[in-house]
This record gives structure tokens, sequence and C-alpha cells, in this order.
């Protein structure tokens, strides 16, 4: 299960960047990012993936009762944790498109 998990948890991230090099792609096509604007994007991409892996690894210490861990399986584990990587991961761009979230 420990293979099966590194692939899970590997072909998450990539999946991750392709969301956002294909966001990235659509502002551009669409004019949207230009000068300072492609620079923001590209940190933003930045930050959202380290996002995702920050939510990945600190979902053991958060959101795991100690029962989780015998009760659910090691699948079961795992796409909780990834399901904490997406919610990090999407949280900047709640904030991006909601600012009054911040508040």
């Amino acid at each position: 299960m420990g293979c099966l998990t590194v692939i899970i948890f590997i072909l998450n991230i990539g999946f991750s960047i392709y969301v956002d090099a294909m966001c990235f792609v659509f502002t551009q096509a669409m004019g949207m990012n230009t000068g300072l604007g492609t620079v923001i994007a590209i940190v933003g991409m930045i930050i959202d993936n380290i996002a995702f892996i920050l939510g990945y690894s600190l979902s053991a210490k958060i959101a795991f009762a100690p029962r989780d861990f015998w009760r659910l399986s090691s699948y079961g584990v795992l796409m909780k944790k990834i399901a904490c990587g997406w919610a990090a991961k999407a949280l900047p761009w709640a904030l991006w498109f909601f600012p009054g979230l911040a508040l």
C-alpha cells in the first residue's frame, strides 16, 4: 500500500500543477494577465501548490482523531489527507476571488 499511496500523492501533485497551468494559459489567452499580472499569477501558482503540500502534511496532526488510524483503511486515511490538501489549496483561491473572506 505504501507504493500506491506515493503514486496517488504524486498524481495529485501533478494534477494540481496541471490545473494551475491550464488556468494560467486560459488567462493568458484571454489577455487578462499582462506584465505584473503574469508575475502575480506565477507567484500564486507557487503559493497554492505549497499550500497543498502543507495541508497534506499537516492533516495527520490537525484533522485526524487517534481512532481514525485504526478505524479507517490506509486508503481512507490517504483520501482524507488528500482532501485536506485540496482544501488548503483552495484557500488562496478563495481569498483571491473573495477578499472579504479574509476579514
